[in-house]
């Protein structure tokens, strides 16, 4: 399963997600602006990218990477009686 990428305009508050399979993330409608990439996957830390200007007939790349999170270690201890 893929990341969820979003874009997020940052003037409007209007956000854009996509979801791919293939590990390559088109929006081909997004309005020329100023926008903040964010990427989610489970078992990962979120990605941010912000201040990506998008203008009028540009095409813009972004690689954008995922960390693995670290495990959060919960336990409890029981005492025995």
């Amino acid at each position: 399963m893929a990341a969820t990428v979003t874009a997020l305009n940052t003037a409007t508050g209007a956000a854009t997600p996509v979801n791919q399979r293939s590990g390559v993330y088109t929006m081909p409608s997004l309005l020329p602006g100023t926008y903040t990439f964010t990427a989610l996957h489970p078992g990962f830390r979120k990605s941010v990218t912000t201040d990506v200007i998008l203008q009028v007939g540009t095409i813009l790349t972004l690689n954008l990477s995922l960390e693995l999170a670290r495990p959060q270690n919960r336990w409890r201890s029981k005492r025995r009686r």
